[in-house]
């Protein structure tokens, strides 16, 4: 038996334990779940170490330094940052600190501009007019038509001054409970496709056991 065949077998046994937490909570799932986390970081440090600070800072220091000047910067900032471990209250690391929560602010606002907020402005301006002809070119205008008006009553429904009273306040009423709806649709969708995630996991899982792991398993007996 191989290194190979013997993960399998490892495999296999911690995901049949892990199903048993269908039945009940045991210690035997909590001790896999233990060695999922811990076998997650691990790796996490291990490409963390090979990847960051040999291959983009040990690596380039000591093969070129003098081209290489610039990364006495970050081995400055990580050698402060580890000053916390030695001085208790530590103000050498504040500078590091501060640096990693400035570059992850500025990357997390980056991310949800580029990410989410511009695609989904894009993804609204829609033309009210057919690109192509026929009865598929007016399905589309009517999709855009739907999703142009989903998001309008969506915004409508987070007008919290809106008026109470008079024609104006019920036209804004309806919006909102229009985009309360829509809100609930697009919740749905995103769990639904939340599932099927999880679903395909699964399938995947199951797949390994019958094709994998009972091949390995029977050739042991």
């Amino acid at each position: 038996m191989n290194s190979s065949e013997i993960g399998i077998l490892v495999a296999g046994v911690l995901t049949l334990i892990v199903f048993t937490y269908l039945f009940a909570d045991n210690p035997l799932y909590r001790l896999v779940e233990h060695i999922f986390i811990g076998a997650s970081l691990g790796w996490v440090a291990v490409m963390l170490y090979r990847s960051v600070i040999l291959g983009q800072l040990v690596t380039p220091l000591r093969d070129d330094p003098s081209a290489n000047l610039h990364l006495l910067i970050p081995l400055a900032l990580g050698l402060l940052l580890l000053s916390r471990l030695f001085v208790r209250p530590s103000w050498l690391d504040n500078s590091s600190l501060g640096f990693l929560v400035g570059v992850g602010i500025a990357l997390a606002i980056a991310g949800s501009l580029g990410g989410t907020i511009i695609p989904q402005l894009l993804g609204t301006a829609r033309p009210l007019w057919p690109q192509t002809a026929g009865v598929a070119g007016w399905l589309d205008v009517l999709n855009n038509l739907v999703i142009i008006a989903g998001v309008i009553a969506t915004l409508l429904f987070f007008r919290f001054t809106r008026p109470q009273s008079g024609m104006e306040g019920r036209l804004m009423a309806r919006a909102a409970t229009t985009g309360q709806y829509t809100l609930m649709i697009a919740f749905g969708a995103f769990f639904a496709s939340l599932a099927l995630a999880r679903v395909s996991l699964l399938v995947g899982r199951i797949d390994f056991l019958i094709n994998d792991w009972l091949k390995v398993f029977g050739q042991i007996l």
